[in-house]
């Protein structure tokens, strides 16, 4: 995914390819593989086999409209790269790509560029390039709505105590340097591995020692449905059903607002006794930037609850496709930092403060629903952590909070996030994101 990644996969000395016999005696020996880690390695094979054929008008070497440095992986850059008018296997690869197999004969048709290396330096995305990247990869094979980054696939993952733990459809993953897909083992000591994987030039099989990547500090990481630890949470709403409805919030008259313009502790009470029981959950209509249509849901769900932290599960519903995180809540935590891991779960937030606040008392209405509720608006500055530098955040939060709903009490609420990632001349270099969430329905313990 970044320049790092070649730096620390394309350099690597790869073991000879095994045969069909041997590959076939070592996949003898695994266990039984559930359909959907079946589905997962069948994915990433096909996006490595994909035949394609580039022309003229798909190479390019120099800056687009937006002066983003494009070096399409073509012969020209690499030996081994594409060639003109020739059948070539593999997708390309592509710095921030997420073409899916359906999109690929249209994107040549329109005249895309097919992949594109970035430059050190000038590691930014393209709209005009196709392709994939390693972490894009990794979000189509697991079948993800919306593309991640190697920053983000942690929260999406638990980590293995070891090496010799993984199954068809792992990763190992290195943060913000490279991620790769597990395909299986390459011997039965299980000292090498094959892997699919989006670098350099195109999407590919390959083939690793475990001490190497170990030494570059890649981890085992398994995709948190995949795993035992992940537990049952309740099924996706049906059709329209994930879509908000008319809300409002009603405020106290100003003789009766105790905390008007004072901060105080807006968190609910259950959360903080520790009082919210495992299977409680929460269903709101979401969204989030980089997702489209009317019916995209997610839940939150208590899992374990201890007398200083409470473990969530999240799942996001788009469709047929979901995106499963969680996360670990210090019930003695800051409140900028509970709410910030309610409305962003993916590149990691650092020494958040409220630099304006304000907590309104009243009540919140949804069709019958009537709860006495408070509306927070704040403002959070801090950090945070992308391609390994901390960047300046500020995040807008207006949401309303409520004693009756489990969990964080949110009712509804909505998140504008802004990154400032430095200058390139006396430009200002900013990326951001817009959430939002409402309150659907209520239930478990």
């Amino acid at each position: 995914m970044a320049p790092l990644a070649h730096l620390v996969i394309c350099f690597f000395t790869g073991v000879a390819a095994l045969s069909p016999f041997q590959v076939a005696a070592v996949a003898a020996e695994a266990p039984a593989l559930s359909e959907e880690r079946i589905a997962i390695v069948e994915r990433a094979h096909q996006y490595a086999a994909v035949v394609w054929r580039g022309e003229e008008r798909h190479v390019f070497h120099g800056e687009d409209e937006a002066g983003v440095r494009i070096d399409t992986p073509d012969e020209t850059f690499d030996p081994a790269g594409w060639r003109p008018g020739e059948d070539y296997a593999g997708m390309p690869y592509c710095w921030g790509g997420f073409t899916g197999l359906d999109e690929l004969e249209a994107r040549l048709a329109e005249g895309g560029l097919a992949g594109h290396v970035p430059s050190q330096g000038n590691a930014r995305s393209s709209a005009r390039a196709f392709g994939l990247d390693c972490s894009g990869l990794v979000s189509r094979v697991w079948n993800l709505p919306v593309k991640q980054s190697t920053r983000s696939i942690g929260a999406l993952s638990y980590e293995l105590g070891d090496y010799s733990e993984l199954l068809p459809g792992d990763v190992v993953n290195r943060f913000d340097a490279h991620v790769a897909v597990f395909v299986a083992w390459a011997n039965e000591e299980r000292t090498e591995m094959r892997v699919i994987e989006a670098a350099r030039i195109k999407v590919a099989e390959a083939t690793y020692a475990v001490d190497l990547l170990r030494s570059a500090e890649f981890l085992p990481m398994r995709y948190k449905t995949l795993d035992e630890r992940w537990q049952p949470m309740p099924p996706p709403p049906g059709p329209g059903l994930a879509r908000p409805v008319l809300t409002e919030f009603t405020e106290r008259p100003a003789a009766d607002r105790a905390t008007n313009g004072v901060l105080g502790d807006p968190l609910p009470k259950t959360l903080r006794a520790g009082e919210t029981r495992p299977g409680a959950w929460a269903r709101y209509a979401a969204a989030e930037s980089g997702l489209g249509g009317d019916d995209v849901s997610c839940v939150w769900m208590a899992v374990e609850g201890a007398p200083e932290e409470l473990l969530l599960q999240r799942r996001l519903d788009v469709g047929t496709q979901a995106l499963a995180t969680g996360a670990t809540l210090a019930l003695n935590g800051s409140w900028p930092e509970l709410l910030a891991a309610f409305g962003h779960f993916s590149n990691p937030l650092r020494d958040l403060e409220a630099v304006e606040s304000e907590l309104v008392p009243g009540t919140w209405t949804r069709g019958d629903l009537e709860l006495e509720a408070r509306r927070l608006t704040a403002v959070l500055e801090g950090s945070m952590l992308s391609r390994s530098t901390l960047y300046p955040v500020r995040i807008e939060i207006q949401c309303v909070l409520s004693e009756d709903v489990p969990l964080l009490g949110v009712c509804e609420a909505s998140f504008a996030f802004e990154v400032e990632y430095g200058r390139r001349g006396e430009e200002r270099i900013l990326g951001g994101a817009q959430h939002r969430y409402e309150l659907l329905e209520l239930g478990g313990a």
